[in-house]
């Protein structure tokens, strides 16, 4: 008997890398637009799959790319085949946000004690930091061509002059920790707009009044306020979620925190950034999106769009776990995005089944890899080299949802990457915006989207991932928090793998024709 194909497998894809000939120009550049200085193309993930022996400046190469940024136009175009074309930047700090906020790492690029000098050196050249992980995840999925995840135009480390982070979910509790006040303005500095109850988007020092703490002066003889941004000046804000860069485990971004009977409820206002200065960061330059899938379900209401669009996911991520054995570990509705087309329909071909799926005008693209895990095999290499996020460290955010090389940890049973972990965690995402009179209401039943996350939240012995005891009619939330992302892991083993959906949601899109001239078909291997 022949063994089971693995849901999660490699397949041999084509990489190479080659010398950037503009480096010079596009540093230039950059530190006129993006305020990053320094960059270069090389990352230390590109070891795992290249040699780099023999060659001696190394920081100029890079993964070469089907279309590649020739000259940077401003903040946020860049020339691309002679054509300026809107990009966006997903700019990430190599070194973790908190620890840089203690001050464990000291000033970026200069001397620190010998006791921290390992663990930052350990960090800026793991290939498995996140920041790392994230850009490699973003070049192979729009090298293979898949429509479903943004074109990559180039990605570079450097040096950020200025970074900030959104902090305001975690502003209350950070604020009362003994380091804050004493580092404020010596390691970081402070942006709080005012809430709009007092006054929208002004921006106000309340620093010094809201932690009711005495003013005490810096080593150059400036008070703490000093260090309050309170100019109006343009700087990339990181949009990584803090609940999980400063360890406050909650899924608050997600709805889990939902008022039952109200869907798609407006998004809290960022009141507080956290402003670093001179931080190596990594920097790629993607295809600009219109909007989330949050914002599309929001303003569209019928079901068969929305199934349609839930449809282009699963094909995605049936593609991505057939040629990289992909897992997102974040899918929820922001981290799915848009772009508008004119194409009626996008054609699949899936173990040589074809499907036509109707667009409704937009295209669906998968975004924000920085806690994927996959793997690459280039031609030549007997395995593939496997990478995963240090976000799954065992003392790092993640940690405890994985346990398997390079994080393992032999006290404990191993646990691999889950095939089913993306559809069961966009479901739960996207559960109650879609549905808010709850999954007891009998007027959803009939919905074909929601049988579908229904089934995708239901675990093999009929109870629910998402709801606390159906039986008994408690729809509370069973998990909270990161405790939910650890046990869809563990318990939604066979729930929803991209791969068995498609028999299952893809049958009324199974297309028996020829495909049209001139359009294009995502393959993918059975």
């Amino acid at each position: 008997m022949p063994k089971p194909v693995p849901d999660l497998r490699t397949s041999t894809v084509t990489l190479d890398v080659t010398r950037i000939p503009n480096l010079q120009s596009l540093r230039e550049s950059a530190e006129k637009n993006w305020n990053i200085r320094r960059i270069q193309s090389f990352f230390p993930s590109l070891e795992e799959l290249f040699k780099f022996e023999t060659i001696r400046t190394p920081y100029q190469f890079g993964i070469r790319l089907k279309k590649s940024i020739q000259t940077i136009g401003g903040s946020d175009t860049v020339y691309v085949d002679g054509v300026e074309i809107s990009v966006h930047r997903k700019t990430t700090m190599i070194l973790p946000a908190f620890q840089l906020m203690r001050g464990e790492f000291g000033t970026s690029g200069l001397p620190c004690e010998k006791e921290t000098a390992p663990e930052e050196f350990r960090r800026i050249q793991s290939p498995h930091n996140a920041a790392y992980v994230g850009a490699l995840a973003s070049i192979i999925l729009s090298e293979s061509e898949c429509i479903h995840f943004p074109l990559v135009f180039g990605t570079f480390s450097g040096i950020a002059v200025k970074h900030s982070i959104d902090i305001s979910d975690d502003y209350e509790e950070l604020s009362e920790r003994p380091w804050f006040l004493p580092n404020l303005g010596h390691f970081f500095d402070l942006k709080l707009r005012a809430l709009p109850a007092i006054t929208l988007g002004e921006e106000t020092t309340l620093v010094a009044e809201e932690l009711s703490a005495p003013s005490h002066t810096t080593s150059d003889g400036e008070s703490d306020t000093a260090s309050l941004d309170m100019d109006t000046e343009e700087h990339e804000i990181d949009s990584v979620s803090t609940s999980y860069v400063f360890a406050v485990h909650t899924c608050s971004s997600d709805g889990s925190d939902h008022e039952e009977g109200v869907g798609f409820q407006e998004e809290d206002e960022q009141f507080a950034e956290a402003i670093f200065h001179d931080v190596p960061v990594q920097t790629t330059v993607m295809q600009k999106c219109e909007g989330t899938l949050y914002e599309l379900f929001k303003n569209n209401v019928e079901s068969f769009k929305r199934v349609a669009w839930i449809a282009q996911v699963v094909f995605a991520l049936t593609f991505a776990q057939r040629t990289f054995g992909f897992v997102h570990n974040d899918l929820h509705v922001n981290n799915v995005m848009y772009v508008s087309t004119a194409r009626e329909y996008l054609y699949y071909n899936v173990g040589g089944k074809q499907y036509r799926v109707p667009t409704y005008g937009y295209v669906l693209k998968i975004i924000d890899f920085d806690r994927s895990t996959f793997s690459v095999k280039l031609p030549g290499m007997r395995d593939a080299r496997f990478f995963m996020s240090n976000q799954f460290d065992q003392e790092e955010e993640a940690g405890g949802q994985y346990n398997i090389e390079p994080f393992y940890n032999p006290k404990y049973a191993q646990i691999k990457p889950n095939a089913s972990f993306d559809l069961v965690r966009l479901a739960t995402s996207l559960f109650w915006d879609c549905f808010p009179l709850g999954p007891l209401c009998n007027e959803y039943s009939a919905d074909p989207l929601f049988r579908i996350l229904m089934q995708w939240t239901t675990l093999p012995d009929g109870t629910s991932i998402l709801f606390r005891d159906l039986a008994t009619k408690d729809t509370h939330e069973r998990y909270e928090g990161f405790h939910l992302y650890k046990a869809i892991t563990r318990y939604c083993k066979s729930t929803a793998v991209p791969r068995t959906q498609v028999e299952k949601l893809g049958t009324p899109y199974l297309f028996m024709e020829k495909i049209p001239s001139g359009e294009t078909c995502l393959v993918v291997e059975n």
